[in-house]
């Protein structure tokens, strides 16, 4: 995943055009407050690694109230509004592609954690993974 991002973020400013797209970059800047609402809500029980410690406290509140995995829709815009502000159409499809399989995988093993903490099955077993109501 890091490499994802590395590759996005070198790739936007190695390649990209001198002129950026400002309905993209407004998308990019437009899904900051959500990555900083799951910050906030998850404290400390944030980390990079998508592990999930045995007493860890199930994050309910927040945007956790409404979707399982907020942070990985804010990482999808972001891999996607980047390349394409800057006019990287190719790169924002590689981008997406990989991040999709990545994610894919990692919310499959992170899930399997998370059933295994007591209350996550329960407030979570009707909520979508990242669009409230439809995905």
């Amino acid at each position: 995943m890091v490499a994802v991002h590395v590759v996005g973020i070198l790739g936007t400013a190695l390649w990209g055009d001198s002129h950026s797209r400002t309905g993209w970059l407004a998308m990019l800047l437009g899904v900051q407050p959500l990555r900083a609402w799951v910050l906030a809500t998850l404290g400390k029980r944030w980390n990079a690694r998508g592990s999930v410690a045995a007493n860890t406290e199930v994050a309910t509140g927040g945007p956790y109230a409404y979707v399982r995995h907020p942070n990985y829709l804010v990482v999808g815009i972001e891999l996607l509004a980047l390349p394409m502000a800057f006019g990287l159409r190719r790169l924002a499809a590689v981008l997406l592609l990989a991040n999709a399989v990545l994610v894919a995988i990692r919310i499959r093993d992170e899930e399997r954690l998370l059933r295994e903490l007591p209350g996550w099955t329960e407030h979570f077993a009707r909520k979508k993974r990242f669009i409230p109501g439809l995905v």
